[in-house]
Protein backbone atom coordinates (compact mmCIF):
# COMPACT_ATOMS: atom_id res chain seq x y z
CA UNK A 1 0.00 0.00 0.00
CA UNK A 2 2.48 2.26 -1.47
CA UNK A 3 2.14 6.20 -1.58
CA UNK A 4 2.37 4.73 -5.45
CA UNK A 5 -0.59 2.32 -5.34
CA UNK A 6 -2.55 4.94 -3.28
CA UNK A 7 -2.46 7.51 -5.49
CA UNK A 8 -2.93 5.19 -8.63
CA UNK A 9 -6.15 3.37 -6.77
CA UNK A 10 -7.29 7.56 -6.01
CA UNK A 11 -6.82 6.04 -2.42
CA UNK A 12 -9.63 3.65 -2.19
CA UNK A 13 -7.06 0.68 -1.27
CA UNK A 14 -6.79 2.73 1.86
CA UNK A 15 -10.61 2.54 2.39
CA UNK A 16 -10.39 -0.93 1.32
CA UNK A 17 -7.81 -2.05 3.87
CA UNK A 18 -10.10 0.28 6.72
CA UNK A 19 -12.91 -2.14 5.33
CA UNK A 20 -11.22 -5.01 6.04
CA UNK A 21 -9.52 -4.18 9.18
CA UNK A 22 -12.67 -3.15 10.83
CA UNK A 23 -14.56 -6.50 8.84
CA UNK A 24 -11.72 -8.86 10.51
CA UNK A 25 -10.79 -7.39 13.74
CA UNK A 26 -7.32 -6.53 13.15
CA UNK A 27 -4.95 -4.95 10.52
CA UNK A 28 -1.06 -4.06 10.59
CA UNK A 29 -0.14 -0.46 9.78
CA UNK A 30 3.29 0.37 7.82
CA UNK A 31 4.81 3.80 8.32
CA UNK A 32 5.63 5.62 4.81
CA UNK A 33 9.34 6.34 5.11
CA UNK A 34 10.02 8.80 2.08
CA UNK A 35 13.37 10.36 1.32
CA UNK A 36 11.90 13.52 2.51
CA UNK A 37 11.26 12.10 5.79
CA UNK A 38 14.94 10.55 5.99
CA UNK A 39 16.87 13.49 4.87
CA UNK A 40 15.13 15.60 7.72
CA UNK A 41 16.01 13.14 10.41
CA UNK A 42 19.57 13.27 9.23
CA UNK A 43 19.63 16.61 9.67
CA UNK A 44 18.04 16.86 12.40
CA UNK A 45 20.40 13.92 13.96
CA UNK A 46 23.50 15.81 12.49
CA UNK A 47 22.02 18.98 14.10
CA UNK A 48 21.97 17.95 17.71
CA UNK A 49 25.36 16.13 17.39
CA UNK A 50 26.94 19.29 16.09
CA UNK A 51 25.10 21.64 18.62
CA UNK A 52 26.25 19.40 22.01
CA UNK A 53 29.74 18.66 20.43
CA UNK A 54 29.72 22.39 20.54
CA UNK A 55 29.14 22.64 24.18
CA UNK A 56 25.27 23.45 24.08
CA UNK A 57 23.39 21.17 26.07
CA UNK A 58 20.59 20.46 29.03
CA UNK A 59 22.62 19.37 32.78
CA UNK A 60 21.41 16.08 32.46
CA UNK A 61 24.01 15.65 29.51
CA UNK A 62 26.18 17.70 31.32
CA UNK A 63 26.71 16.14 34.35
CA UNK A 64 28.28 13.10 32.09
CA UNK A 65 30.99 15.62 31.22
CA UNK A 66 32.10 17.59 34.21
CA UNK A 67 29.59 17.97 37.60
CA UNK A 68 30.28 21.83 37.12
CA UNK A 69 30.05 21.81 32.97
CA UNK A 70 27.88 24.78 31.46
CA UNK A 71 24.25 23.45 30.78
CA UNK A 72 21.30 25.25 29.13
CA UNK A 73 17.32 24.73 30.39
CA UNK A 74 15.49 22.78 27.83
CA UNK A 75 14.03 25.48 25.93
CA UNK A 76 17.15 27.15 26.23
CA UNK A 77 18.30 23.97 24.44
CA UNK A 78 15.45 23.79 22.11
CA UNK A 79 15.77 26.85 20.76
CA UNK A 80 19.15 26.64 19.81
CA UNK A 81 18.49 23.01 18.17
CA UNK A 82 16.33 25.03 15.93
CA UNK A 83 18.15 28.16 14.99
CA UNK A 84 20.84 25.36 14.26
CA UNK A 85 18.50 23.41 12.32
CA UNK A 86 17.17 26.78 10.39
CA UNK A 87 20.96 27.25 9.65
CA UNK A 88 21.16 23.71 8.10
CA UNK A 89 18.65 23.70 5.93
CA UNK A 90 19.24 27.01 3.89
Amino acid sequence: MGIEHRDKTDDQVTVDAAHAIARYGVGVKRATITLDVTGCAETLERVCIETVEAGHMTRDLSVLIAPDAPWMNTQAFLAKLDGNRQKAIT
